[in-house]
């Protein structure tokens, strides 16, 4: 099992355009993602026995999603969706719908459990 994590290049956008993030900023977004990558991977090698890994990408997530699924020759991608519809669909965009639409294998796309645990009725 591999646990990947990507995330977008640290910056702001200003009317000029992107400004990059300073080195100690995106220093800082690597260290919370390897600590994060970390507790996940505990997680779930306390579940069992399985051979887990961690991997972190910096870019547009779901081109690094999809590239390291190529290069990896992975046979499934299991990954959350944050269910976003109308405005905010149209112009955030959808990793997961992105990820579908190119992965080389199969993709399983998971909704987030709603706050109290409960599921559908």
């Amino acid at each position: 099992l591999t646990l990947l994590h990507v995330y977008p290049v640290p910056g702001y956008l200003i009317a000029e355009g992107f400004v990059p993030a300073s080195p100690e900023v995106v220093q800082s977004v690597v260290t919370q993602v390897a600590e994060s990558l970390a507790q996940w991977k505990k997680q779930v090698e306390d579940k069992g026995p399985l051979r887990v890994q961690t991997m972190s990408e910096m870019g547009v997530p779901f081109e690094e999603i999809v590239r390291v699924a190529k290069e990896g020759r992975y046979d499934l991608i299991v990954m959350g969706t944050h269910g976003r519809t109308g405005l905010k669909h149209l112009f955030i965009g959808s990793v997961a719908e992105r990820v579908v639409r190119k992965a080389p294998c199969a993709v399983l796309t998971v909704r987030p459990t709603p706050p109290g645990g409960g599921g559908p009725a």
